[in-house]
């Protein structure tokens, strides 16, 4: 089938837009936009759009239809919002080929319509933003943060920005947050994340995060630096633990210690 759907009627690109098959669904969809046969009041069209959207959940074809797929959404903005709040608003997560669509998109989209995409989210009963998403949808934007934080439906991810460089904008947020009642080590653990890759050993990389915490231990807020005071601490456990298994796996050799761990 032709992406750009040379050949087809009008009758027959429409049932295949209604087709059960979202992989016909939305190859169709995207052909015709790609293929100019969406003209520019075609993003109105209820049938394309239900088409296209279906995309939100799942892009069929691999990588190539994935760009496809945001090319389209970078152009339109109102649709760009669509597409996230139903990417974003079912009750398990998205197929994996969004993911990546998802952040970009949020991240190109903006204040105004991030701000809309946060408000659906929050009237939302099946809201299930990932973290790294709602990371890109607020960005560095101090008053999206604060509608974030505001959004009790969405208290989960309350803290997800925090998980960023110590910079700036990291205190400012750390700051709204302990503003709104949540505490250091809750702010530290946020800021850690959940997940960590690192070049070198997995110790040295702790005490790079260690320094970076006892940097922000020199503000002039004290509330920032209680927050620097917790993550050195953290940070420090986390190093000696890390060292400690490192001087095993030098003893014992990294097979066993893989298979100690595996037990």
């Amino acid at each position: 089938m032709s992406t750009r759907c040379r050949g087809l009627s009008e009758s027959t690109t429409r049932e295949l837009l209604r087709s059960n098959d979202v992989r016909v669904a939305v190859a169709i969809a995207v052909g015709l936009w790609r293929g100019r046969r969406v003209e520019s009041h075609a993003a109105d069209d209820e049938l394309w759009r239900r088409a296209f959207l279906r995309s939100a959940l799942e892009i069929p074809g691999g990588i190539d239809s994935a760009h496809r797929v945001e090319e389209i959404l970078t152009k339109d903005g109102d649709l760009a919002v669509e597409w996230l709040v139903c990417n974003l608003s079912v009750r398990y997560s998205p197929h994996i080929s969004t993911w990546r669509v998802a952040e970009r998109v949020a991240s190109a989209l903006d204040v105004e319509r991030r701000a809309k995409v946060l408000e659906r989210l929050a009237n939302s009963d099946e809201a299930s933003p990932t973290e790294r998403v709602i990371r890109h949808l607020i960005g560095e934007e101090m008053e999206l943060y604060g509608q974030l934080l505001d959004c009790s439906s969405l208290a989960d991810h309350h803290l997800d920005p925090l998980c960023r460089n110590l910079d700036d904008t990291w205190r400012r947020m750390a700051l709204l947050a302990r503003g709104q009642g949540y505490g250091e080590r809750e702010i530290t653990q946020a800021t850690i994340g959940h997940h960590w890759s690192w070049t070198g050993s997995e110790s040295e990389m702790w005490e790079r995060r260690r320094a970076a915490f006892e940097a922000v231990m020199d503000d002039v807020d004290c509330r920032v630096v209680r927050i620097g005071q917790e993550g050195v601490n953290e940070m420090s456990e986390r190093k000696q633990a890390a060292m400690r298994r490192e001087e095993e796996a030098a003893v014992e050799g990294p097979e066993a210690m893989r298979r100690r761990t595996r037990r």
